[in-house]
């Protein structure tokens, strides 16, 4: 019966709006730099030019990843800045990966 409580907190974040990259970082005891790098070299996020750290199309596609436009306005004029979000299907899958790359460590339950 233990798990309940557990299986329903991970369906409650599968279908979750969005959590900052970042932000996830921390949740998972990573450094947001670090996690942010991790992702570009694995190919998840692209690593060069104005869509750096933008997720590739396949894996928002895949339901893992949104990307918010945010409208600036400075002293340049108005610039568009894309903000990478993790969905709470997302987040389940990076954790898995995490683990499999051996970055996370399993937490026991029970």
């Amino acid at each position: 019966m233990a798990a309940a409580p557990k299986v329903d907190f991970a369906d409650r974040v599968s279908v979750a709006n969005g959590i900052l990259i970042g932000n996830f970082a921390k949740v998972v005891g990573l450094k947001q730099n670090a996690l942010f790098s991790w992702l570009r070299q694995n190919g998840i996020l692209m690593a060069f030019g104005a869509r750096k750290n933008v997720p590739r199309q396949q894996y928002i596609n895949a339901g893992y990843f949104t990307v918010k436009e945010v409208v600036l306005d400075d002293e340049n004029g108005y610039q568009i800045r894309l903000t990478p979000q993790l969905t709470g299907k997302g987040q389940q899958w990076v954790n898995s990966q995490l683990l499999d790359a051996g970055l996370l460590k399993p937490v026991a339950i029970g």
